[in-house]
């Protein structure tokens, strides 16, 4: 099938969010999982796949204050500020489904640190109450109580058999350690830290209780005698501390390196002493997952080192802050690199999200600029100076010339893509200046410290901060984008204004050159787009749409399109031909600074300030060919529905006219079911009640379309009533429809029953008149000889009226206004039908009153001739009384008669 050149979707495939914030984590002993608090949430973190798995959430916005995982991997265990303590079972369902188990703490206030032993049945808690709880993890009870801690804990530690617990704290540096088998016995108090203890270690089959805090020591304890066995001064501030085998001790501390000691001797066996380099400060926790040790910093970057020789092996940036520029790198555009709120540049590898953080700026870094395909980096900052980065395929970014110059804060460089000789950058000292490159930089040693770079020429070029810049295909021409509204014209090796482009509102924030056309684009403030002409200087084109100022731009399909994003977190694309935004993705939380395109434009990524970094991909050809795909299962559906029809297996057609959500189609068979089949009842009960809960959801989204029309309104409460008999209530309002379809039948139901009691009253009155004339004319005469008048026609008109009371009756009885059944027939027929054959026929009426005329005439003429025949003139007084009662009693008849036809004729 063919596809359009033109994109137009764009589908966020992958993205980078803030998954920690600070704090402790915690691990998995045999997975490859990291538990990272961010604000209300605990993420569980794949340091795998680089990605976020699960999250945590306590519900009523309760926040998380402590947290910690069981050694058998079992469960999550967190606690919140409501004093509550909830225990989660780790699964595929993990943050969805509740949690198993809730308990009460005991605590006066927070739970601050939580701790479960080897055996994960025992659990210690500990808050600023200065009391430390231990729980049965089976029973939800507490087994011990602790008090006499000076202030909150800030380590817990049971012994490998669950006999001792050690808990250190805060404010007097003290570890006290409580024998749980003897309640009797008072805890031994050691005090030979004078710094906060930050952990606290049970090894050497709990004979040996190791320790170290930021007093800048490590002292190993003999569990036994409760006596200093050796002292180990570490000369920095130690944040954790792990046991490697049996004999090792790996330390993380404030130089942000990794020390191996030796747990006899007390000798510093290894350490990385390069690893400062690439994590930054100095680390805040450290943990064990798998076979790495996961150290997290102050940068919320969380680094993963091979446990055996502490190697990095793996970087995150958990948390990137307002992210101020972006761009792809690598001849594949497989790695972004990200200028953030720091004066580092984090490289990413899109595939894994693994983070190398690179250094040179001294302040913050504002912009970057990819050039000469994606090998070299530009990145400017508030240092007023701009660097020059070759990326390797390592990965990583090596620093090879230095640009200083500028007397402000540096905010936009390029460089050359054809010859690779010059850089152009610009400063809020409102200059352009041009600097000359050596090809020798490119293939330069990267042990080498950076070249300094000359400028050629400086131009003043505006009158307010200048904002973007953007060199022309054949690289002869340079834009500048500034504050005072101006879009500026210069020539790339003269540095000569060669014209400006006036008709933004506001400041203008970037400018873009098409690549195939004499256009240049520029956004702006006043939340326009704008194409010029480069050779009239004047604007051809104005997009509007963003509802803010729009910050960054980019050309697609060869200058076809432009992809723009803005303060209003939105990102739509533009096809110029027709001045459309065919696509507007909305995924950002906030200003959208950075915008990139990759070489073969087939993805784009953003930045912004809500610390999210998303990747786009046009999705085009993927959406036509499944509109595609969906058509043509539509008109397969179809003829399945069809033929199903025509076989009557009406179980088959109604599940597939509910997946295909055709409520016409429905109706028409649930029609047929209710008229042809005598069992209806039984069927459709049958049918509704096998049915899934998505369907059921779609039926009673029917049931409420249906109820709003009166001539349908006898199928809807007929099936509906099936359906509330054939599901209990709460499975009813669970359905996500349920509450708004309720609103919806209640009204028109009422309205529809009063409808039918207006029907079922007049029918009553109907039925009565026909119980009076009926008495009437079969009431006995004084001569019992006398044939009762002999009334044939009188016969043939009761009858009539019978057959349309039964008709009546059967109106009321069926409640539909479509199908009915005829009283003489028995045959199904239209309401229609049925009004045109009870039609009053007035000649008839007018011939039975003729016919009882001459019936008191003949009566009367045979008495007066037949002498065995004899009237009174009180028995011929009755008899002409009768026949004006008949009369009467038929006109109103006759009234009812026409006044039930309006009537349910207006029903209709």
């Amino acid at each position: 099938m063919a596809t359009s050149k033109l994109c137009e979707h764009l589908s966020a495939i992958d993205q980078q969010e803030p998954f920690y914030t600070s704090g402790q984590v915690a691990s998995w002993p045999d997975k490859p999982y990291l538990l990272c608090p961010c604000g209300n949430l605990l993420n569980l973190f794949n340091v795998t796949t680089g990605k976020v798995e699960y999250k945590l959430e306590h519900e009523d916005g309760d926040d998380i204050t402590s947290f910690t995982v069981t050694p058998d991997g079992n469960h999550v265990i967190t606690a919140g500020k409501s004093q509550l303590i909830r225990q989660w079972e780790f699964s595929d369902r993990l943050g969805t489904d509740p949690p198993t188990k809730i308990w009460k703490s005991l605590h006066r206030s927070s739970i601050f640190f939580m701790k479960c032993d080897l055996t994960s049945k025992l659990l210690a808690t500990s808050g600023s109450d200065g009391r430390v709880f231990c729980w049965d993890m089976v029973g939800k009870y507490c087994t011990h109580c602790f008090k006499g801690i000076q202030g909150p804990s800030s380590a817990i530690c049971f012994s490998n058999n669950s006999q001792f617990l050690a808990v250190a704290s805060t404010i007097d540096c003290q570890i006290r350690i409580w024998d749980l088998l003897s309640s009797d016995k008072p805890a031994v108090s050691l005090t030979n830290h004078c710094g906060i203890i930050t952990s606290l270690l049970w090894t050497n089959k709990d004979r040996t209780l190791v320790s170290a805090g930021r007093d800048q020591s490590i002292i190993i304890w003999d569990a036994v005698n409760y006596k200093v066995v050796k002292t180990i001064t570490t000369f920095e501030v130690i944040e954790s501390l792990l046991i490697s085998g049996l004999e090792r001790m790996i330390s993380a501390g404030e130089r942000g390196v990794l020390r191996i000691w030796d747990l006899k001797s007390g000798l510093e066996l290894e350490s990385n002493r390069d690893t400062k380099r690439r994590t930054g400060i100095g680390f805040s926790h450290a943990v064990i997952v798998q076979n790495n040790v996961a150290t997290t910093n102050t940068d919320q970057i969380i680094t993963l080192f091979t446990l055996d020789k502490l190697n990095i092996e793996r970087q995150f940036c958990a948390n990137v802050d307002q992210i101020h520029d972006i761009c792809f790198l690598g001849a594949d555009c497989n790695h972004i690199a990200v200028a953030t709120n720091s004066n580092s540049i984090k490289l990413y590898d899109i595939k894994t999200w693994g983070c190398i953080v690179v250094e040179h700026h001294t302040d913050s870094v504002l912009s970057l600029s990819a050039y000469n395909q994606f090998t070299m980096l530009l990145s400017c900052s508030k240092d007023h100076s701009v660097c020059l980065w070759r990326f390797d395929t390592e990965p990583s970014l090596v620093a090879v010339a230095v640009a200083t110059g500028h007397t402000h804060v540096v905010t936009a460089a390029l460089g050359s893509n054809l010859a690779g000789d010059f850089i152009i950058t610009t400063s809020l000292d409102l200059t352009i200046k041009y600097w000359s490159l050596d090809g020798s930089l490119v293939n330069r040693d990267s042990a080498a410290q950076p070249v300094s770079l000359a400028a050629l020429w400086t131009q003043k070029a505006h009158d307010k901060e200048i904002t973007s810049l953007a060199l022309s295909p054949n690289e002869r021409l340079v834009a500048s984008g500034s504050h005072d509204k101006l879009v500026k014209l210069w020539g790339v090796r003269t540095g000569h204004c060669i014209g400006t482009l006036t008709g933004h509102k506001r400041g203008v924030w970037d400018v873009e050159f098409a690549p195939s056309e004499a256009l240049v684009a520029s956004c702006s403030g006043d939340t326009t787009i704008r194409l010029w002409s480069l050779n009239e200087l004047s604007c051809i084109k104005t997009l509007e749409g963003h509802e803010s100022a729009v910050l960054r731009i980019a050309f697609l399909r060869r200058g076809l399109q432009i992809v723009s994003a803005g303060t209003d977190g939105l990102v739509k694309l533009w096809t110029l031909k027709t001045d459309d935004c065919v696509e507007t993705v909305d995924k950002h939380e906030g200003k959208v600074w950075g915008l990139a395109v990759d070489v073969g434009e087939s993805r784009i990524v953003s930045g912004g300030s809500d610390s999210r970094i998303i990747v786009w991909r046009d999705t085009t050809a993927e959406e036509q060919q499944l509109d595609f795909d969906k058509k043509i299962s539509l008109i397969n559906s179809e003829q399945e529905l069809s033929n199903l029809i025509q076989n009557k297996e009406f179980i088959k057609a109604i599940t597939l006219t509910l997946d295909l959500e055709q409520p016409k189609r429905l109706l028409n068979i649930l029609t047929r079911i209710i008229t042809d089949s005598a069992e209806a009842n039984s069927s459709l009960s049958d049918i509704i009640g096998d049915l899934s809960p998505t369907r059921l959801d779609v039926l009673l989204r029917f049931f409420s379309s249906w109820n709003t029309n009166s001539k349908f309104s006898y199928v809807s409460q007929f099936a509906l009533n099936i359906a509330l008999n054939a599901f209990t209530p709460d499975e009813l309002l669970a359905l996500p429809s349920a509450q708004s379809c309720l609103e919806s039948l209640l009204p028109y139901t009422e309205r529809h029953f009063a409808r039918l009691s207006r029907l079922h009253q007049s029918s009553a009155f109907l039925g009565l008149t026909w119980k009076q004339m009926r008495s009437t004319v079969d009431a006995p005469l004084d001569n019992g000889d006398v044939d009762r008048f002999s009334c044939v026609d009188l016969r043939n008109d009761i009858n009539r009226i019978d057959k349309l009371k039964r008709t009546v009756n059967q109106v009321d009885t069926e409640q539909s206004d479509d199908v009915m059944l005829d009283p003489i027939s028995n045959n199904a027929m239209t309401s229609s039908q049925w009004i045109d054959s009870t039609e009053v026929d007035a000649d008839s009426d007018i011939e039975i009153a003729n016919d009882i005329d001459n019936m008191v005439d003949d009566v009367s003429n045979n008495s007066k001739s037949n002498s065995n025949i004899t009237l009174s003139d009180t028995e011929a007084a009755l008899l002409v009384i009768k026949k004006d009662q008949f009369k009467r009693k038929h006109k109103s008849l006759l009234r009812h008669k026409r006044n039930k036809r309006q009537a349910v004729s207006s029903c209709l």
